[in-house]
């Protein structure tokens, strides 16, 4: 089904303050989509509402990146972030199972949806009041939490593998940077994984746990670095040096062997791979396309196919490289 999933998406392009808008599509891990979409809840109080698009088209606010989740379930469910009218909600899908479904439906934005790796909770970026904080939905029990409460710009969040911990870009000082936040006591300060003068975001936490993938301009041009998190001093890797450039959301295969981000080659837009088990091989440009998510079992990458005014997401095997 994944080698045939192929559908248009009108990218409306809204541009919001300080953050770039990077949504992200992103597929469920467990539990089984079964046991899951009977309860899918809204996020306020709204009765939950099915969306009918017509066929074949989505109306998306798409942006920078469409990335993957770790350890997704193979009959996972896809969230997004999409245009809702003059606001950006999170919305739920599957190919097969569910129609499009709205998961919140307010007047202000919802963006950056992050699966937690049990698939119980949503992590995401809401300007709710009035300016860009994360939050944390739980699926069980209809529980909101919020996770940062500043006014500076905080998004893209991403989840450690055992779920007690997010990584998020934030906008502080002049500067993006990625700090890292304890889930068990919010009470704690937020810990800074980088703290240079270059923009640093867009972080991926590996499904491996000790590693964070995330986008530099440290060298002078947008590229893909990773953060070691069980080392001190030299913790920082470039891992496309240059490959690419400028590069954009990097996201890891489900097993954490592969690490993706969209770049450009030959004047194009090219997904590129970089194989973690050969760390001295350089990235290739594996697949055309801007961006790209992990099918559940990590067999095929689907790429965002952009276009002026129609973009389409096309499944690639990762064995053949074949559409």
């Amino acid at each position: 089904v994944w080698l045939t999933l192929t559908f248009a998406l009108l990218v409306v392009l809204a541009w919001f303050g300080i953050p770039l808008l990077r949504d992200q599509i992103l597929f469920t891990p467990n539990p089984p989509l079964p046991e899951l979409l009977p309860t899918i809840p809204l996020i306020e109080t709204t009765p939950p509402e099915s969306v009918q698009a017509a066929p074949q088209t989505v109306n998306v606010v798409i942006g920078e990146s469409i990335a993957a989740q770790n350890g997704s379930n193979p009959e996972g469910l896809i969230v997004l972030a999409m245009s809702d009218g003059p606001f950006i909600h999170l919305f739920a899908f599957h190919p097969t199972q569910l129609p499009l479904s709205r998961l919140t439906n307010h007047p202000w934005d919802d963006l950056h949806p992050a699966i937690s790796p049990d698939g119980s909770r949503i992590a995401y970026t809401s300007r709710r009041n009035g300016y860009w904080d994360i939050y944390i939905f739980d699926l069980r029990d209809n529980s909101l939490i919020r996770v940062t409460d500043t006014p500076e710009y905080d998004g893209w969040p991403t989840w450690s593998p055992d779920g007690l911990w997010l990584a998020y870009e934030t906008y502080k000082n002049g500067n993006l940077d990625i700090f890292i936040q304890s889930l068990s006591d919010l009470s704690q300060s937020p810990i800074p994984l980088t703290t240079t003068p270059a923009a640093d975001y867009s972080p991926a936490w590996s499904p491996l746990g000790q590693e964070i993938a995330f986008v530099s301009d440290r060298s002078g041009q947008a590229e893909i670095w990773t953060a070691r998190l069980d080392q001190i001093g030299e913790q920082y890797t470039n891992i496309s040096v240059g490959v690419g450039s400028p590069a954009r959301s990097p996201s890891w295969s489900p097993d954490g062997r592969f690490l993706s981000w969209g770049g450009s080659f030959n004047s194009s837009n090219w997904v590129f791979l970089w194989d973690s088990s050969t760390p001295q091989s350089p990235p290739v440009a594996a697949f055309p396309g801007s961006n790209a998510i992990w099918s559940p079992d990590g067999s095929v990458v689907m790429s965002r196919q952009p276009d002026l005014l129609q973009d389409t997401l096309a499944g690639f095997e990762l064995e053949t490289k074949k559409m």
